[in-house]
């Protein structure tokens, strides 16, 4: 039995593990602990710091990968799988924990330990030793399990710390990368709910908010309720208060180790919570586990420096010495990480950067160092450019605004920094050695053709888009205007633009083809996720007729329209089909790996209907505006429409806006939204600002297309028709 005076432990020899564990009262606690509080749920399967090792068979690998990827595939089996393994008649599935009664206790002026320790064995082939570590009048206790000699092995295998907590109908809370989530609710359908990775900590409490928080420093991998190791659920919701801390796999054969092998050391913290908060039951003491109190000392002649001074604090400043105390405001917040603070890599000035972990928008309160003279904040956007106002710091303190979950990074500046740092970053590009060799790398790979990359068959409009302007330096001008014109020879009969073409003899990639008698021998595929095709094309297009003077493309009559036509009608696709009038955006599906995949679908490709059939939306004329726009009237200015500053995607092709889109249907191919004919008005879009192309190849466009893309729109009905196309 061991009492820390506010824990009360009872270990279990045999399989080092805690029995029992009571939670007492402890005085000067930040957060008040219920007397008698038992921690350990003594029915379950494994002991509370009880290590589990698996080593898996064939069929659970086989179903593993079978739900992971979704198709049969042989590179699927052979990159994300175990090939060659025997059955699993023959070697089946093995669970397994060490066994040992060796236990070493210490006593010091801080803490109690225990030290458990047992040796490999056949069915474990390496060393455990465990140490519970439990602090005298602290509120929490650690855990430090350490693998001693693992021998390398592929077969596929995990070990697991098990700690099956005493909570009644338990909730979850995961400290994420970005947010606090909860995993009964906020995991998007199509991912796996087996495992998830851990930011800062993890909360298990029960209706009341009363339970244990976790933070597992070394080993930021765990599953809830059962070990999550290859297993692939869509909907699994945890119901039992079990964590697994994942002290070591090999289940992902691609990008990491094939086995692992050594000696490590994994620690883990844990206390108790009696009412529930984001920031002080979750984020702050997980914080506190990973970035520790340091202190130093030291011995000889003292120097220069003074014996105490502050650092970089945030929060609500204490007020100065017989000074009344300022009234803090209701906005005012610290649930912030400070990720950066010292000099600008990027240029003059210091570069503090935070980042707000609780799920709080307001203002927090920075107070700086004594000695660093700056006169004002400059917010930074996430690449490092200026936006906004600058922020006035009086007597080192500004306010910082962060939003929920969100980083914010500020330059702190005197008046002369953005000279300095316009003369040094000006020097840094034109000293640059690498970007003549870039530029030249680039021109030999774009000699090889159209294609994303060596291992892609495919042509994709918007990694053409991307590198057309070299290749006009680089290819025959004949060749690329064949390869513009095949997406034309492609296009859908509503004006939709195809992702990319691919010759039919090697068009077996499984997408939806679509084929068209114009161009038999290419077959194309459309991912209706995304809405960057059309802008796409309009956008390479106007590079390739620029690069090479040759606006007689414009006028070439492919399958009886002109090319002018065709980038028109491509237009009118997006208005009449992607757009949505509440936002003034064009709007898309979630998307997540490479920007262009969704998780509701099972390729991830399709949320509505292959768009090669003939258009059925009707449109009526404006009656009473000289607008000139059919179908939907007192359409805003069409932002979103950004053919050469959006977002990137898969190859840095440029991509129009993403809208809220919340999820797609995952029952019905055909639904994009809870509206299936445009975004819920409640969703907020992003957009960025449009670029247009300059006026020569803008004017081609009827006046209808420049009033819907650069005009706010009319505002009632009327019989005036639309001026003719200018040309």
């Amino acid at each position: 039995m061991l009492n820390s005076g506010g824990f009360e432990v009872r270990l279990d020899r045999r399989r080092g593990a805690i029995a029992s564990l009571v939670v007492h009262k402890q005085p000067g606690a930040i957060t008040p602990l219920p007397a008698g509080r038992e921690a350990v749920d003594t029915n379950a399967a494994f002991g509370f710091g009880q290590v589990l090792y698996e080593r898996f068979d064939s069929n659970q690998v086989a179903a593993f990968v079978r739900d992971y990827v979704k198709i049969n595939a042989d590179w699927a089996t052979n990159e994300l799988g175990k090939p060659c393994l025997p059955p699993a008649a023959l070697a089946p599935y093995v669970a397994a924990s060490p066994e040992g009664d060796t236990n070493d206790y210490h006593l010091s002026g801080f803490s109690v330990d225990a030290l458990w320790r047992a040796s490999a064995s056949e069915r474990v082939p390496f060393g455990v030793s465990t140490r519970f570590r439990f602090y005298h009048d602290t509120p929490f206790f650690d855990l430090e399990v350490t693998l001693e000699k693992k021998p390398a092995d592929p077969w596929p295998e995990a070990a697991w710390l098990c700690l099956p907590f005493a909570v009644e109908s338990p909730r979850f809370r995961l400290g994420r990368l970005g947010s606090i989530v909860d995993p009964a609710t906020d995991i998007v359908p199509g991912a796996n709910h087996h495992l998830y990775a851990i930011d800062t900590g993890l909360a298990v409490i029960d209706p009341n908010g009363r339970g244990f928080g976790v933070c597992p420093i070394d080993s930021p991998l765990v599953s809830l309720e059962v070990p999550g190791g290859w297993k692939y659920s869509t909907r699994f919701v945890p119901g039992r208060a079990n964590v697994f801390i994942n002290l070591f796999n090999n289940q992902w054969t691609t990008n990491f180790r094939l086995w692992n092998e050594g000696t490590w050391t994994s620690r883990v913290r844990i206390w108790p919570i009696d009412r529930y908060d984001p920031f002080e039951s979750l984020v702050r003491p997980a914080l506190e586990a990973r970035y520790p109190l340091q202190a130093v000392w030291a011995t000889g002649p003292g120097g220069r420096a003074p014996i105490s001074a502050s650092g970089l604090a945030l929060g609500p400043t204490p007020s100065p010495p017989h000074a009344p105390a300022a009234a803090s405001r209701a906005e005012d917040l610290s649930s912030a990480r400070v990720t950066a603070f010292g000099p600008n890599p990027d240029g003059p000035g210091t570069l503090l950067r935070l980042w707000e972990v609780a799920g709080r928008t307001g203002d927090c309160p920075v107070q700086l160092p004594r000695g660093l003279l700056v006169t004002h904040a400059q917010p930074l956007d996430l690449r490092g450019r200026p936006f906004g106002i600058p922020i006035p710091i009086n007597d080192g303190v500004f306010q910082a605004p962060l939003r929920a979950f969100a980083p914010a990074t500020f330059r702190l500046e005197t008046p002369d920094t953005r000279t300095q740092e316009r003369a040094a970053l000006a020097g840094r590009i034109l000293a640059d050695p690498d970007l003549s060799d870039v530029l030249a790398r680039a021109r030999a790979l774009l000699k090889t053709g159209f294609n994303a990359g060596s291992g892609y068959r495919e042509v994709w409009i918007r990694d053409l888009a991307t590198f057309i302007e070299l290749s006009c330096d680089v290819l025959e001008h004949h060749d690329i205007r064949e390869n513009l014109r095949l997406f034309f020879l492609l296009q859908g009969d509503d004006g939709n633009i195809v992702d990319g073409f691919v010759h039919r003899s090697q068009a077996n990639a499984g997408y939806r083809y679509l084929k068209r008698p114009g161009a038999p021998d290419y077959w194309g595929h459309k991912n209706t996720v995304e809405t960057d095709q059309e802008t796409s094309l309009v956008h390479a297009v106007r590079i390739y007729v620029e690069r090479t003077g040759d606006r007689a493309f414009l006028d070439e009559v492919i399958d009886g329209q002109s090319v002018r036509q065709r980038l028109g009608r491509a237009l009118d696709y997006l208005l009449e089909h992607r757009f949505s009038p509440p936002h003034g955006l064009l709007w898309g599906a979630t998307t997540v790996d490479w920007g262009d995949v969704q998780p509701e679908h099972e390729w991830g490709l399709n949320s509505t209907p292959a768009a090669t059939a003939p258009s059925t939306s009707t449109t009526t004329p404006c009656s009473s505006s000289p607008c000139g726009i059919t179908g939907r009237c007192c359409l805003p200015t069409l932002r979103s429409a950004n053919v050469g500053n959006g977002s990137r995607s898969r190859s840095g092709a440029t991509s129009v806006s993403t809208s809220g889109i919340r999820r797609a249907s995952s029952s019905s191919p055909t639904s994009i939204s809870r509206d299936r004919r445009s975004p819920p008005t409640s969703t907020r879009a992003r957009s960025t600002t449009m670029a247009a192309p300059p006026s020569p190849f803008w004017l081609g466009f009827s006046n209808r297309r420049r009033s819907a893309l650069r005009s706010p729109g009319c505002a009632k009905t009327c019989a005036t028709p639309a001026p003719a196309p200018s040309d």
